[in-house]
């Protein structure tokens, strides 16, 4: 006899299947040759939905997940959202931890998805959110996870799954990439993408991004002492290097402040019809620079789109400092 599913079961078994590849489209930039990975694709509108299914998946498989359980995270906001989402959908509940002070919008869509959102200071930024929730769950005894995104290996698993699928569009489309190019927070999107594309095409050459208010990678490599400072690439620079960040996958390393993307956003919107969050700028910017430097015959520029616009109307005009 075929055994019949709980709500729980048919709840996972549906945001598993929910987990489809997203778009790989071709800018017209630099003569057609940058390619982005359209993460804003998923339900939720940002790259944070793969690698949120994927670790509630990890925690469904090893018995983790029950009724009553809390899911808990720290986030800039993307992550938070998919978290919630993710909970409402399971029937858990969810409280997120993240900076004050990012947007009116990441705030709102995590509460209307039914999770408890506690803000903290904004000048300790992730490391202060990350504290706070460990320390909330540590007073759970046994009744709330924390998903811990920056150091979940799910998290670059996930994404390595994105590079397989970038790789075999690009076979598909008889594309050869030269170059990635990612901006940095957690490490797992750029990661898991960069190790899936060197297993494929070993003489790739990867870029990775960060902000000149903490470049975590950037300073280490000369012997430079790093003192992070808020700034507003929300999702980037989290003020260290990160567990799931694989310091041998990065090739180069760019500098992009937030007031260079705004310019990106409104080229991006008129030219290519896609409506952007900065992050997504800071990467086609550096994706088109790496374009521009190359011969036509290297090969194409991979890149991703993070997430939408949608959350981005109330950003500060200027970065906090209480």
């Amino acid at each position: 006899m075929k055994r019949v599913m709980n709500s729980m079961e048919m709840a996972v078994k549906a945001l598993e299947t929910s987990l489809v590849p997203t778009p790989l489209v071709r800018l017209r930039w630099a003569d057609y040759r940058v390619w982005a990975k359209c993460e804003f694709a998923h339900p939720t509108g940002s790259h944070k939905d793969r690698a949120y299914i994927r670790m509630i998946l990890d925690l469904w498989s090893k018995g983790q997940l029950r009724p009553g359980v809390t899911l808990c995270d720290y986030t800039t906001g993307n992550g938070g959202i998919s978290l919630a989402s993710i909970g409402r959908r399971l029937g858990l509940p969810v409280r997120v931890f993240m900076p004050a002070g990012l947007t009116a919008e990441r705030e709102e869509m995590i509460r209307q998805c039914g999770a408890d959102l506690v803000l903290t200071p904004h000048q300790g930024f992730v490391a202060e959110a990350r504290a706070a929730a460990e320390e909330w769950v540590q007073t759970q005894n046994g009744q709330a996870i924390l998903i811990s995104q920056s150091d979940n290996p799910m998290n670059r698993a996930a994404f390595e799954q994105a590079g397989e699928e970038i790789a075999a569009d690009l076979r598909s489309a008889g594309v050869v990439p030269s170059t990635f190019v990612c901006g940095i927070g957690t490490g797992g999107v750029f990661s898991g993408i960069a190790a899936a594309l060197r297993k494929q095409y070993p003489k790739i050459r990867t870029v990775a991004i960060e902000v000149p208010q903490a470049p975590a990678i950037f300073a280490k490599r000369r012997g430079e002492t790093m003192i992070p400072k808020p700034h507003r690439l929300f999702g980037f620079g989290p003020g260290k290097i990160a567990p799931n960040t694989l310091e041998d996958l990065v090739d180069d390393v760019e500098l992009v402040d937030y007031d260079e993307t705004i310019p990106v956003l409104e080229e991006i919107a008129s030219e290519e019809g896609l409506l952007l969050g900065p992050t997504s700028a800071a990467n086609a910017l550096v994706a088109r620079r790496c374009a521009e430097r190359q011969k036509e015959e290297d090969g194409a520029v991979v890149t991703v789109f993070f997430d939408r616009q949608d959350r981005y109307p109330s950003r500060p005009s200027k970065v906090r400092e209480d």
